[in-house]
């Protein structure tokens, strides 16, 4: 009896002060990563074959237009054109930047792709994410994606 007893002593605060501890640290935090995600939109996924590439999770920051170029430039094939023409054709809200990810190299292309917070920062991710095992030539897909501009 004096055993349960000790045992209920220790158990219940342990419960409660993990319960509290859970609820706080999703509450305020979760709240803060999904609006600052999304700010963040993906405009277009431009997809080819044979185009090169490795797929990252991370935005790169197409400020101006010669750096959207070099970016379209690190392609080969018909996908350089399709981007640049994506670039062209985007419209960002008010204060929002175009940025860009490599966000699947495989045996098809994704049909969406959501941007997120990570402990790397915001990042891309296609769904579903094709495989690139047993392709003879990977489609390679750019997620094109308007947001704030890096403080």
């Amino acid at each position: 009896m004096k055993h349960r007893r000790f045992l209920a002593l220790i158990t219940l605060p342990l419960v409660l002060s993990v319960g509290a501890c859970g609820s706080s640290g999703s509450g305020s935090g979760g709240s803060q990563d999904d609006s600052a995600a999304t700010s963040y939109k993906v405009l277009d996924l431009v997809s080819a074959k044979g185009a090169g590439g490795t797929a990252a999770s991370a935005l790169t920051w197409l400020q101006t237009p010669a750096s959207r170029d070099e970016y379209a430039a690190q392609f080969t094939g018909p996908l350089e054109a399709k981007l640049s023409a994506a670039f062209a054709s985007a419209k960002p809200a008010a204060g929002q930047d175009l940025f860009a990810s490599i966000v699947s190299v495989g045996c098809g292309a994704p049909t969406d792709a959501v941007v997120f917070h990570s402990f790397d920062g915001v990042v891309v991710q296609a769904s579903p994410s094709p495989d690139a095992s047993g392709c003879t030539t990977p489609t390679t897909t750019v997620a094109v994606v308007a947001g704030p501009p890096p403080e």
